[in-house]
């Protein structure tokens, strides 16, 4: 259950541009270079939620809302969240986590990188890999498939292992338990030893 004081704090203080500052423009930095946004000169941007070349996200300050008129996402600072982290790692946080989230970054200023925490009568490294190193990976991932369907030169039960191991480590990045650097150095070695 949501924490009220949270969810009222994260809806007062955090607006959509506070938002788009701190966390979408570093992680799409190019995909805004063509021009500057600045919401109280022109409160519509090119949507993060959806590529395109024309803006279409309308930001509403009275209301501290968004709407974008080409994939029709909108709402409060919480469901920008949501869906941009969607958009980034493929999974939807619950509005929950979003609130949580939203309040140790923007409230208390912690921003956390890794941490760690105590489960089960054990440490475990929680990793959080930041959202371009998530892009990264999910693109090296993708040229790494791509190779392996047309490359005949690699044998069909080392392709397999390869298949196996690279689905392992996705689920330990996805846990947040693996680093994205050590999570490609990995699976390069694990290929180099194959060789």
């Amino acid at each position: 259950m949501v924490d009220k004081q949270k969810l009222d704090s994260v809806k007062k203080h955090i607006t959509i541009p506070k938002y788009f500052k701190k966390v979408i423009i570093p992680e799409m930095g190019d995909y805004y270079s063509d021009y500057t946004v600045n919401f109280e000169y022109k409160p519509v941007v090119k949507c993060p939620i959806h590529g395109e070349d024309t803006p279409s996200l309308r930001y509403y300050a009275e209301t501290n809302t968004f709407y974008c008129f080409g994939c029709r996402a909108g709402g409060d600072v919480i469901n920008l969240h949501r869906l941009f982290t969607e958009v980034i790692t493929g999974s939807k946080p619950s509005f929950e986590t979003a609130v949580e989230h939203l309040y140790k970054v923007f409230i208390q200023g912690k921003d956390l990188k890794e941490h760690t925490t105590l489960t089960k009568g054990r440490q475990i490294n929680i990793i959080e890999n930041s959202n371009s190193s998530l892009i990264r990976f999910n693109a090296y991932i993708k040229d790494l498939e791509t190779k392996l369907l047309i490359d005949n030169s690699i044998e069909e039960y080392k392709k397999a292992l390869i298949y196996n191991e690279v689905d392992n480590v996705i689920i330990l990045v996805s846990l947040n338990t693996m680093n994205v650097d050590k999570a490609i150095y990995y699976i390069k070695e694990f290929i180099g030893g194959l060789k």
